[in-house]
């Protein structure tokens, strides 16, 4: 019986693990992202007319 237990406890800390695994792709996908959006303004050509 004590075993039932133990594995249920194993299969819930894996499915949190889980979870945390995915949330991480996301958050890494959209750090990227942010980069990305953060590069191409930085180096963006100012417009013609521009107030600099």
């Amino acid at each position: 019986m004590r075993i039932v237990i133990i594995v249920a406890h194993v299969d819930s800390l894996m499915a949190v693990i889980d979870n945390l695994e995915k949330q991480v792709v996301v958050r890494k996908e959209q750090e990227q992202l942010l980069i990305k959006k953060v590069l191409r303004e930085a180096f963006a050509q100012p417009a013609a007319g521009g107030n600099l």
